[in-house]
């Protein structure tokens, strides 16, 4: 069931560094393509790189304690980046 998942909508879920983890271990999260982690607390140094998410084209970052985040890996795949 979840291998077919492409879109995941876990906004304002609390999830942490240590949630995020956990969730970017799953074997089927490399088939997202949409990824919305608005508002969990979230850190630039907790953000998944490209090669955990191989097949997104937009993530949604708002809302989480960001500060500057490394863009480099990501700007050439991404449709949609939401970081405010």
């Amino acid at each position: 069931f979840l291998a077919g998942l492409r879109e995941l909508d876990l906004p304002r879920n609390d999830l942490g560094a240590d949630g995020l983890r956990e969730l970017l271990a799953a074997p089927w999260v490399k088939q997202l393509e949409r990824l919305n982690l608005a508002g969990n607390g979230l850190t630039a140094a907790d953000l998944p790189s490209p090669a955990e998410l191989p097949r997104a084209v937009a993530l949604d970052l708002s809302d989480n304690l960001l500060g500057p985040v490394p863009l480099a890996g990501w700007l050439s795949r991404l449709d949609t980046l939401r970081l405010e």
